[in-house]
């Protein structure tokens, strides 16, 4: 098509603006991290843990019904009241969607409140306990985070991506003020300061709403109560939801059954109900896992969701006109840049990882044990970033073409082969990294799956261009692996680790990411790769 290069332009301009703000995001996440890790560890106090757990209840519920299914059944149905030109169509639409989701949110989080205060009372575990007060304090977060969700897709429906994008830095900011500011009011021991991390979660998520507002005044968007369940729109949104809930539904099963793995793992003789006291497993197994967890999402939020967010509106916006050839021309080129930036985001990790963990968290409660288990379950996630970011973005062209059934199915499968392949990995290493690859393993399945199905259904989308990208990406990422693990070889040499200052731990981090940059780099230029230019907005057409 003929204006495919000014697209692909915009596409990565915006890309750029959610990814720089994304970035700040994640900065301010990681010394959020390094707040949370000094005043409550991973395994030398039962706080993590609990919070941990506890904030998995209403995230998983918000990757259910919010940001994971209903906006992406929603942006489509949008995108073609936009692209017909429909304005009063579209607004309706939202204040009919928006009217039903806050019913939907509101009648849950009072369900779920009920439940958690009812199994409060007949809880006399301190730990369970301390889990259940936590989950009854963030479970409106659902409410918030889901409406958040569904302005945060209008904009993007809107092609505006900024304000989205800077919310999470809200998120991080409240957090760390209220743990440092406001903790000691809460009480001396972590056990107490933990409930500051709970409430600033739920006051985030108010805050978070108000800041999307007066840009949504501007656009015309002034969302009201509408109650009319007959609309077609929301009939068609909430037909292509269902699937979606089915399949996100189990899957986020999974998730919440890995945590439930790792809490029964979560004791210092043995493993719980589920492994019996014959399994060496030491404490804080939820808390390594949620270390690990932000680390590794760290290349992934930056640019991988950030391109994912915005290629999924063309997407939408290329179906709605019935435009397969331009939707397979921006899937094509979508993938060869998420692989261009998560393969050697993902060899980084697995070098840097013990390093990184060591500068950003190893202080105060945050134990030299708790940087080795940390860094081992962080290897075995990253392995499979290069696969959670196509995963994302496969997903996402599937949605658009308003195929929901496929991603659903070979979900299951997915969920069927990680449930008993995480029981056998956690039982052959002796580790919480088990549960880590058996995710990693079951995303690449599940990636090599849709591959083949959308190559079928859209031909190559550029699949030899493709396969020679990922090749040679390949190739530059082993050379800049080895440089970097060289460089932080001969580091560790000339500034051993033992009783290193902060300076020495930032020195050993930095200087063999810049070394690694700068081979990588080169590597691409030596083998005539044009993915970084094109990056920069120099790109050309395939």
């Amino acid at each position: 098509m003929s204006d495919a290069p000014s697209k692909s332009s915009g596409v990565m301009r915006h890309t750029w603006i959610v990814a720089a703000l994304t970035m700040v995001s994640r900065v301010l996440g990681l010394l959020r991290d390094t707040v949370m890790a000094f005043f409550f560890g991973a395994s030398t106090t039962p706080a993590m843990s609990a919070f941990a757990v506890a904030f998995k209840i209403p995230n998983l519920f918000r990757r259910l019904l919010g940001e994971g299914a209903l906006s992406a059944a929603f942006i489509p149905v949008l995108s073609e009241y936009l692209e017909n030109d429909d304005p009063d169509g579209a607004r309706r639409l939202i204040c009919v969607v928006v009217t039903a989701q806050i019913a939907l949110m509101a009648a849950l989080v009072a369900i779920g409140e009920a439940i958690l205060i009812t199994w409060l009372g007949f809880s006399h575990d301190p730990q369970t306990q301390l889990v259940l007060q936590l989950a009854a304090i963030m479970l409106p977060f659902l409410l918030t985070a889901c409406l958040l969700a569904m302005l945060m897709a209008i904009l993007n429906a809107h092609r505006h991506f900024a304000i989205p994008a800077a919310s999470p830095v809200v998120l991080n900011v409240v957090i760390i003020t209220f743990i440092v500011a406001l903790g000691p009011v809460f009480g001396p021991t972590p056990q107490h300061r933990i409930f500051s991390a709970a409430m600033a979660v739920l006051c985030a998520g108010l805050v978070q709403i108000a800041m999307h507002l007066p840009t949504l005044n501007r656009l015309g968007v002034r969302p009201r109560w509408v109650w009319d369940l007959a609309h077609p729109g929301l009939r068609r949104v909430v037909a292509a939801w269902l699937p979606m809930v089915f399949g996100l539904g189990v899957m986020q099963l999974n998730v919440l059954a890995d945590s439930l793995i790792a809490w029964n793992l979560d004791t210092p003789v043995g493993g719980g109900l589920l492994f019996g006291h014959a399994y060496p497993m030491a404490a804080g197994a939820p808390g390594v896992l949620y270390y690990a967890q932000r680390l590794y999402q760290l290349p992934l939020g930056v640019f991988a969701i950030a391109l994912s967010t915005v290629v999924f509106v063309e997407f939408s916006r290329q179906a709605a006109r019935g435009d397969r050839e331009g939707l397979a021309a921006t899937l094509g080129r979508g993938l060869r840049m998420l692989l261009f930036i998560c393969v050697p985001s993902a060899v980084g990790l697995v070098v840097l990882g013990e390093p990184t963990v060591r500068l950003l968290l190893e202080r105060g409660r945050f134990a030299v044990d708790d940087t080795t288990r940390v860094s081992w379950t962080l290897v075995f996630y990253a392995v499979g970033v290069p696969a959670f970011a196509l995963q994302t973005m496969l997903v996402r062209a599937f949605y658009a073409m308003k195929d929901t059934k496929t991603p659903v199915r070979t979900g299951v499968w997915m969920v069927a082969l990680n449930l008993p392949l995480n029981v056998a990995l956690i039982f052959l290493m002796r580790h919480e990294a088990g549960l880590a690859l058996a995710t990693s393993i079951c995303s690449a399945l599940q990636v090599a799956w849709l591959l083949r199905i959308l190559h079928n259904r859209l031909g190559a989308f550029g699949g030899r261009t493709l396969a020679i990208s990922a090749a040679k990406t390949t190739v530059a990422s082993a050379v800049m692996g080895t440089a970097c693990w060289f460089t932080l070889r001969l580091m560790q040499q000339i500034w051993p680790v033992a009783g290193a200052t902060l300076a020495v731990k930032a020195a050993h981090v930095f200087i063999s990411i810049f070394v690694a940059i700068a081979a990588f780099a080169l590597s691409a230029r030596l083998l005539g790769m044009s993915e970084l230019s094109e990056m920069l907005h120099r790109g050309r057409r395939d």
